[in-house]
């Protein structure tokens, strides 16, 4: 411990009888405030720096305060960066874009050759819509009523639908066809088919797992009697050669001793 104070004093004294730039710059590393370690937003936020210590310099960046998890936060792309498209179409393409929903009063298509007029085209969807043919009084009319406009001329909801629904078809392009009802009047016909006759040969040579099984039981016990008996008639016999009586469903045997 000595040694080390006499060296510590000694180059303490050196130092300073080194001139006065040294003891200068020593006079400057003593005041300048230290390297304090970097502060959170939140305790920056917390407590301000005093005006009495010194300002950060010009060149440090703004750190802003943390509202989610780091990393996860990601700036928004500029307005002049989001693609935009546009798309530009007539006003005869409208009804075929997505089948989107169309206001009637904005396309009337032209009547055909086989559609030249709205009876025919009521007449033609069937469902007897005929029959309200003359509550609109032209073709423009028929196409430019609407849902409440049909509803106050007295047509009851299901037909209104009904025609609604093949306007859009027509405007789409598709044939007019009457569409039947599944039901009339609320009943529906049941038709019941006769049981037909099973053949008689298929019953006769049905067979099943568990008749097969008994066929073979007694196959097997027909022939462990066979076999007994023929033990019999050795002895009676003293060992002759024998021919066993024919078994049901086993074939003739000849027994021969040895």
């Amino acid at each position: 411990m000595k040694t080390l104070r006499t060296r510590s004093s000694t180059s303490a004294g050196v130092f300073l009888r080194a001139g006065p730039q040294s003891r200068a710059v020593c006079s400057l590393c003593i005041l300048s405030p230290l390297k304090t370690p970097r502060l959170s937003s939140q305790n920056r936020l917390a407590n301000p720096p005093s005006s009495s210590s010194t300002p950060l310099p010009t060149n440090t960046p703004f750190l802003r305060p943390l509202t989610s998890v780091p990393g996860t936060h990601r700036e928004p792309l500029p307005s002049h960066r989001i693609p935009r498209f546009t798309i530009e179409y007539s006003a005869l393409d409208k009804p075929f874009i997505g089948k989107a929903k169309v206001k009637a009063s904005k396309f009337i298509p032209k009547p055909t050759s086989s559609i030249p007029d709205h009876e025919t085209f009521l007449n033609r969807i069937g469902r007897d819509c005929a029959q309200f043919s003359s509550k609109f009084n032209s073709w423009d009319a028929f196409w430019t009523a609407s849902s409440a406009q049909m509803e106050e001329m007295g047509i009851p909801p299901k037909s209104r639908k009904y025609i609604l629904s093949w306007k859009d078809n027509f405007r789409s392009g598709i044939a007019l066809r009457p569409i039947p009802l599944n039901k009339k009047k609320g009943s529906a016909r049941a038709n019941i088919l006769p049981k037909l006759p099973r053949p008689e040969r298929l019953a006769e040579h049905r067979l099943t797992i568990s008749r097969a099984r008994k066929l073979r039981r007694a196959r097997r016990v027909a022939f462990r009697k066979a076999r007994q008996e023929r033990k019999v008639r050795e002895i009676k016999s003293g060992g002759r050669k024998r021919e066993l009586p024919k078994v049901k469903g086993l074939e003739r045997l000849v027994i021969v001793r040895g």
